[in-house]
């Protein structure tokens, strides 16, 4: 669970602004112009705070029990990337694909107000385009991209996505995206990377990854973490929640995994909230 408290509306600029990003692919480079009005003319549920996202597995059996649990997070995030083992993630695109149909039923018999944030693989790998073809439509509100690195990502993501919502009579513009930040490279470009698209509603901080990238050994759950992983992670931690209240979109804390401390949860709320995320 990741717990962030936002303001109504954050990171949806004046309608009518736009904002040009450069996609740059093999062979090809070519610029695209979405609109904020997209944006703001959306689905009422895009201006409703976004304070816990829930992540499930893409396993059909998590996730039918997430539906039947009740649970009731502002944000469910079906995960394609970190949960899911290299050898699975085909299996785990497919059950997401067949999950997103139960979940909008459930969730208008029901009357909650979850809105539906897959978490795709990252830019670069095998797996992205069949990812995003999976989720985009109507009744998805986002997706949420692994270990983006740099504005170039994001304008890739941008292209792709605004081709899928024709696709899949979709409002253009209306998906929006929420970009891990989990390298050392994403770390340095995170001010660029957050004003790179109105796409954004935010960016998520990965701790763990970040530290493999850093090849740091120590993992933030060890209570032996050492003075100089503390401090790099402090920095990391900062600079996104220095690069997204420039840019006016939310900031996202790592994952707390220990999902059976309530105290632990509060006390890295409480961490976090003291570093600038809100």
């Amino acid at each position: 669970v990741m717990l962030s408290r936002v303001a109504p509306g954050v990171g949806v600029p004046a309608a009518g602004s736009t904002c040009p990003t450069v996609c740059r692919l093999p062979n090809r480079s070519y610029v695209t112009q979405l609109s904020y009005a997209s944006l703001s003319k959306a689905d009422s549920t895009a201006q409703r705070p976004v304070r816990s996202l829930l992540f499930v597995p893409g396993r059909a059996d998590l996730l039918d029990k997430a539906l039947a649990k009740g649970f009731a997070p502002d944000v469910l995030v079906p995960d394609m990337e970190d949960s899911v083992p290299t050898a699975e993630k085909t299996s785990a695109r497919n059950a997401i694909r067949a999950f997103i149909p139960r979940f909008v039923e459930s969730t208008s018999l029901s009357g909650r107000s979850v809105r539906l944030l897959p978490r795709v693989n990252a830019v670069g790998t095998e797996f992205i385009e069949k990812d995003l073809e999976a989720v985009i439509g109507p009744h998805v509100f986002g997706v949420s991209i692994g270990k983006v690195a740099s504005v170039d990502d994001i304008a890739y993501l941008d292209n792709f996505i605004s081709h899928l919502e024709k696709q899949t009579d979709t409002s253009p513009g209306s998906t929006r995206l929420v970009p891990w930040i989990e390298t050392a490279a994403g770390v340095a470009n995170v001010v660029d990377i957050c004003k790179a698209s109105p796409r954004l509603l935010g960016v998520a901080f990965g701790a763990d990854d970040f530290l493999t990238d850093m090849e740091i050994s120590t993992t933030t759950s060890d209570v032996a973490a050492s003075a100089t992983s503390v401090a790099i992670l402090t920095h990391a931690r900062s600079c996104i929640a220095i690069g997204a209240r420039a840019a006016g979109i939310a900031a996202f804390e790592s994952p707390f995994i220990n999902f059976k401390s309530s105290e632990g949860l509060q006390r890295a709320a409480q961490h976090a909230l003291s570093l600038g995320y809100q």
